[in-house]
């Protein structure tokens, strides 16, 4: 806050005349005074993107299996016993929308 020296001179006189004052009775003065108070409160915008969650193995479509492949019947053929992995579809969750946060700063 700012005080203007009419303030100052004025207050500096009111204690001047009341350590003054003799008498058994203290009188209560007031002063008023133009002011300019400054109750601004100023913020940092901040743009937080989005939080997203990423499941590779999100919805199941085929489970892991096993497979002979080859014809059991041919001699000499080759016989495989297959493993076949999983397939997934890969999800995608939002845990946190974006949104802009105020962040208090100094004027």
């Amino acid at each position: 806050m700012k005080r203007s020296a009419v303030h100052l001179t004025l207050a500096g006189s009111l204690v001047l005349g009341t350590l003054a004052a003799t008498t058994s009775v203290t009188q209560a003065r007031t002063v008023t005074v133009n002011e300019h108070i400054n109750n601004d409160r100023c913020y940092e915008a901040r743009r937080i993107p989005a939080l997203v969650e990423y499941n590779t193995r999100g919805r199941l479509v085929a489970p892991s299996s096993r497979e002979w492949v080859g014809d059991m019947q041919e001699d000499h053929a080759r016989i495989v016993d297959r493993h076949n992995d999983a397939v997934y579809v890969m999800t995608r969750e939002v845990v946190e929308d974006q949104h802009v946060t105020l962040i208090p700063v100094e004027c």
